[in-house]
């Protein structure tokens, strides 16, 4: 858990970077309007947090440090194909641009967490990898809805 609030502000500026970077790939501006619905908050801030840390990161990495009979590099291993799975399923349940900025940066960010938690046992990772993500959202929310209201949007 101590490892958090770095990785967090590490992720949140390589996200906004490559939001900057990439940001001819987004189909169309951000409808704030839409992102802010209580069902569809309520869903980024917690379900989704917490469904994908149990399908993601946990079942995947804890499934190939078993094969790997607990082996470090199990583990590592793990976390890799745990990152690829999150972006491709940002990139299969958005866009590209989606992948890119938000399934590359949280599937890595969100796989390093989880595995430097894990040294705490797999509750403590699953806890640390899920607020991370709660953390996360929260964050690039409030940063649409920051801009949206600075350029008038909202």
């Amino acid at each position: 858990m101590r490892y958090l609030p770095g990785i967090l502000v590490v992720q949140y500026v390589a996200t906004l970077a490559l939001g900057l970077l990439l940001r001819d790939l987004l189909a169309g501006p951000v409808d704030p309007e839409v992102l802010f619905g209580s069902r569809r908050l309520l869903s980024l801030l917690v379900a989704m947090p917490v469904l994908e840390t149990v399908a993601i990161h946990m079942l995947v990495i804890e499934a190939c440090a078993t094969a790997g009979r607990g082996r470090s590099g199990a583990l590592y291993v793990g976390a890799v194909l745990a990152a690829i799975v999150f972006f491709l399923l940002h990139v299969l349940a958005k866009s590209i641009f989606n992948g890119l900025v938000y399934g590359l940066t949280g599937g890595v960010a969100f796989s390093v967490m989880y595995v430097m938690a894990r040294r705490d046992g797999r509750k403590a990772a699953f806890v640390a990898t899920w607020l991370l993500h709660l953390s996360s959202n929260a964050l690039l929310v409030l940063s649409i809805a920051y801009y949206g209201m600075l350029l008038g949007v909202t």
